[in-house]
Parts: C-alpha cells; sequence; structure tokens
C-alpha cells in the first residue's frame, strides 16, 4: 500500500529513491525500485518522509509566512532528520523522535497565520519585530495545543512545548531530551537557520545525559548534512 502511494507522487518517489541511495542510508548497491527502497529504509520512515513532504508543502504561501515560510519548513525538516539519529544513536525510538523534530516549531507557523488572518499591519510586507517577538514567545505553548487540537498522540505534547526547557518536561524526558538535543544541532548546522559557531554540544548537560559524546556528535557531524541536503532537495 506505501509502495503504490509513493508510486503515485513523482516528487516524493524521486525523494524516497534518494533517501535511500544518500550515503546517510549507506546502501551498497544502487536502488531503483520503490519496493527496494521502502525495504532498505523501513515503512515507517517512508511514511514520515510523505508526512514531512506534505507538511513542507502547506508554508509556501508569501502572503501569509513571506521569507520565514521556507526557513521554517527548511529547519523543521532538519530537525526531524537530527532527530531520527540522536535518537537511534541514544537507542530510543526513532521514528517518534522523526516526529517531535518535525513538528516541534509548528507554533511558529501557527502564529505567523494568525497574525496574518488578523490583518495586522507591516509596512515592509514581512512580519514585523513584535510579530517575531510574539513568535518566539508563544510558538511552544501554541504547538502544543495544536497537538492537542489535531489529535495527534499526546506523546508528542511534552517534546513540542519543552523542546527549549527539556528539563521541565514530566511525561516524556527522553524524547523532549532528543527534541531538544536535536533543535540545537539544527541550529549548529545551519539547517534554516544562521549557523551557531558558539555551540558545543559536548559541554551541554542535555547531550551528555543522552550519551552523546565525542565520537556519537563526530559521525552526527558527518551523517547529518547529507541526510538535510537530500531530504531539503526537491521539496514542495
Amino acid at each position: 500500500k506505501v509502495a503504490n502511494a509513493v508510486s503515485k507522487d513523482p516528487v516524493l518517489a524521486t525523494r524516497i529513491l534518494g533517501l535511500a541511495n544518500s550515503a546517510a542510508s549507506a546502501a551498497a548497491v544502487t536502488i531503483t525500485s520503490i519496493n527496494e527502497a521502502i525495504l532498505r529504509l523501513g515503512t515507517r520512515i517512508v511514511c514520515n518522509v510523505a508526512l514531512a513532504d506534505r507538511m513542507a508543502g502547506g508554508f509556501q504561501d508569501q502572503r501569509i509566512y513571506g521569507p520565514f515560510g521556507q526557513t521554517l519548513r527548511d529547519h523543521s525538516i532538519g530537525t526531524a532528520y537530527v532527530a531520527y539519529l540522536v535518537a537511534d544513536t541514544a537507542g530510543l525510538p526513532s521514528d517518534e523522535a522523526f516526529l517531535c523534530g518535525l513538528m516541534h516549531d509548528i507554533g511558529k507557523l501557527y502564529v505567523l497565520k494568525l497574525v496574518h488572518d488578523v490583518g495586522l499591519p507591516s509596512p515592509t510586507g514581512k512580519p514585523s519585530a513584535s510579530t517575531l517577538q510574539l513568535v518566539t514567545d508563544t510558538h511552544a505553548e501554541v504547538g502544543g495545543f495544536l497537538i492537542q487540537k489535531w489529535g495527534l498522540p499526546e506523546s508528542l505534547q511534552d517534546p513540542v512545548v519543552w523542546h527549549h526547557e527539556p528539563w521541565r518536561a514530566t511525561r516524556e524526558p527522553r524524547a523532549t531530551a532528543v527534541t531538544y538535543a536535536a533543535n540545537r544541532l539544527a541550529h549548529r548546522y545551519g539547517f534554516g537557520v544562521p549557523r551557531d559557531e558558539e555551540y558545543d554540544p559536548l559541554a551541554d548537560h542535555e547531550m551528555q545525559e543522552l550519551g552523546l559524546d565525542e565520537s556519537a556528535v563526530a559521525e552526527l557531524d558527518a551523517r547529518a548534512p547529507g541526510l538535510y541536503e537530500v531530504a531539503r532537495r526537491g521539496l514542495r
């Protein structure tokens, strides 16, 4: 069923094949069919890729999001794939971590849409400084509200609400820590945001709690950028 659905969408099929053949997936031979790609990646990650593809396609309206739609889309996609890698390294469920990373900043896009819908003026046509501050201050809580409103798994709630303050999570502390780590690393790599040159993951207590030592961080540094570029290429 997954293969049939993917095969009907040439853009999505191309992305799935590209991901299966990427260095990040360590394919020994070239994969040329959707069935082989799904066997290589697993049905759940293929479904997650499809979800990311659909989510990314919804944030292209310049009238609503301005230039931030693309950057937030790229950051969410990048964080999702980093979360997948971090969880795998830490021995935690990687598919759920992917969703946490994908959804962690959904509140930002929703707040931008609300601002657009109520018609707050912006002389430049871009979100004002006060709007951006509102987005920063409220996006995590708004994201948690959306998780409930849309009937998404309750396990996503704490990772979305507390992805900047993982020590405050009470229900999913490990998944929240993974989401935090993925977000910080995505900033470090410059995935959809300016690169954070000063951040040192080895000095971060939360990273240490996840068991991300020097060799684990080095592996993430080697794998994450390539995986991100493959995932980002061809987004709608």
